[in-house]
């Protein structure tokens, strides 16, 4: 796969239609994510920023390339799962159109699996959209969004603990979203503001309140809070490629795909 390249023959990416995007403006936006979403430790290796999170989501616990270098990449391949399994994680390289022209094959010969093919999604900001009265948002977590959120994915207590812990990481101006309804909690996201863009995570509904337009009414919620009180003049979200209805709904919300990742993960 050449870098810029995400519809090269044998990607994940051959059969969907990417939208052209130069690599600093890609570079730009994963800054942007690294931000808004942020590891408990990094470290940097000859343009590859190596996240670590106590292994909550590959995002913030993969290998990520910045600036490719094709030199010595089984060098650094075994430097990298050196330091994951020294940490005791399965080594995770997360594969954007950043990504060196050989890395990809260099990790299948080794084994590595493709998990996950995901969409970076961008859109103007809604000017006209309003935000539901009965979506309660606070700029701090708190104990009802975060126990809620933690119950309805099912999380462990480490889990949670290092959830919390790269919330208060987070570098930019966030917005914590949760609808209920009279069986209780129906839905929950995040939105972290950073550099006038803001960014959507964790977009979950409980699976009885599914169809029932729940993400829908949280995503205009944060909008236009993001765009009325944190000056937000650009969105962007993350989205595994196989979700359709997630898709359906960012589409119309009116993202467009920006670009495409995968992650190899070792065996």
């Amino acid at each position: 796969m050449q870098p810029g390249d995400i519809r090269a023959a044998g990607s994940p990416w051959a059969d969907l239609t990417m939208l052209p995007a130069g690599l600093a403006a890609i570079r730009a936006l994963e800054e942007t994510t690294f931000a808004s979403w942020p590891d408990l430790a990094h470290e940097r290796l000859d343009g590859w920023l190596l996240r670590f999170a106590a292994g909550h989501t590959k995002r913030a616990n993969s290998v990520n390339v910045l600036h490719a270098d094709d030199r010595e990449l089984e060098r650094r391949i075994g430097k990298a799962e050196q330091r994951y399994r020294g940490a005791g994680l399965r080594p995770v390289f997360r594969l954007t159109p950043l990504a060196e022209a050989g890395l990809d094959d260099a990790l299948a010969a080794r084994g590595y699996a493709i998990v996950e093919p995901s969409l970076v999604k961008t859109a103007p900001m809604i000017a006209g959209l309003a935000g539901d009265p009965a979506v309660h948002l606070s700029e701090r977590p708190g104990e009802g969004w975060l126990q809620g959120y933690v119950a309805a994915a099912a999380m462990d207590e480490a889990a949670c603990v290092t959830l919390q812990a790269m919330l208060a990481r987070i570098d930019g101006r966030p917005v914590y979203a949760m609808l209920h309804g009279e069986e209780g909690p129906l839905g929950f996201a995040l939105a972290v503001t950073h550099g006038g863009r803001v960014g959507f995570f964790d977009v979950l509904t409980l699976p009885h309140a599914r169809r029932r337009g729940i993400a829908r009414r949280i995503m205009a919620s944060l909008i236009a809070w993001s765009r009325d009180e944190a000056g937000a003049s650009s969105m962007w979200i993350q989205v595994v490629a196989a979700n359709d209805p997630a898709r359906a709904l960012y589409r119309d919300l009116g993202f467009a795909t920006f670009y495409g990742y995968h992650y190899r993960v070792a065996p």
